[in-house]
């Protein structure tokens, strides 16, 4: 009996040792920034809960990120490249279970990167070869193309521009996911996203351009566009997406309001749920944005 406890023993501190382990080569690129290491405030970026106090957690976050700056970039490429395949991760995931221990999964880190690269823009671009390598994997190449349009990579436009061209769809999403993360940088594209929204056969295809669109602007053209969308797209998801990102134009409140708050009386189901969805959205992004400039007041 003693002997099966010292085993049983033995086997726990083993196992917390290797989790230990395993934990402390996933982050051994962890700068502290204000008191708390980098990976604790990534975990608060995109809480999806909307209350003032998630709200005050996210802008804390954002902006212990930015001031972060380039520091931040090993441990974002580490979280671009972890693997929920991988034998490390499978090993760690099992462990967790047996110790009833919470972990991340990769996927929710990899968002967490694409968000922080947002954050950090062109203080980010140290991170440019290695996310250009992952533009060849397929299970992170969408992850990249964002990433390296936050950060304005050198010739982001034209490689986004060409994927946009490919005959794999996937490859074309790629390219709408970086275009959307440029801005209004892509703008000279638009011609080619508005048509793949309007006409592309594969339906997420289009909902990515949508999305695009939202990032790209101007709020004057592109909402008329998405509300037109609303009335031909046979997809009803792409309709509740054309509508539910009007909410993501904050800077232009008065404009988004208005096309939300018509699209509130739709007689299509979708195209109603889309504008309650936008409008929460809006007015989140709205009261975010007032925090953070008085976050940036008090605390430059």
């Amino acid at each position: 009996m003693k002997r099966n406890e010292k085993i049983i023993g033995y086997s726990l501190a083993l196992s917390v040792f290797v989790f230990w382990l395993i934990g402390a080569i996933a982050e051994r690129h962890d700068p502290r920034v204000d008191g708390l290491a980098l990976s604790d405030w990534l975990r608060h970026l995109n809480y999806e809960v909307l209350s003032p106090d998630t709200r005050t957690n996210r802008v804390w976050a954002a902006e212990s990120v930015r001031k972060a700056g380039s520091e931040a970039v090993p441990l974002l490429l580490e979280y671009l490249a972890m693997d929920e395949n991988s034998r490390s991760y499978k090993i760690k995931e099992k462990i967790a279970k047996v110790m009833r221990i919470d972990i991340m999964h990769p996927i929710y880190q990899r968002w967490d990167a694409v968000t922080a690269f947002k954050i950090l823009g062109t203080n980010g671009q140290a991170a440019v070869p290695q996310l250009i390598l992952m533009l060849e994997d397929t299970n992170r190449m969408e992850y990249a193309a964002m990433c390296l349009g936050w950060v304005r990579a050198p010739g982001a436009l034209m490689i986004f521009t060409n994927l946009l061209n490919e005959a794999d769809v996937e490859k074309r999403k790629t390219g709408l996911y970086g275009l959307g993360a440029l801005g209004e940088a892509a703008r000279p594209v638009s011609p080619q996203i508005i048509a793949m929204a309007q006409n592309e056969t594969n339906y997420i295809t289009r909902i990515v351009a949508i999305e695009a669109l939202s990032e790209i602007g101007p709020a004057e053209q592109v909402i008329p566009l998405l509300t037109q969308i609303t009335k031909t797209d046979t997809n009803g998801t792409v309709r509740l997406y054309a509508t539910r990102v009007v909410g993501s134009f904050y800077r232009e409140p008065e404009k988004a309001r208005t096309a939300l708050k018509a699209a509130e009386q739709d007689k299509d189901q979708m195209v109603r749920d889309g504008a309650e969805i936008g409008l929460k959205a809006l007015e989140e992004a709205i009261a975010t944005e007032e925090l953070r400039v008085i976050w940036r007041e008090n605390y430059p």
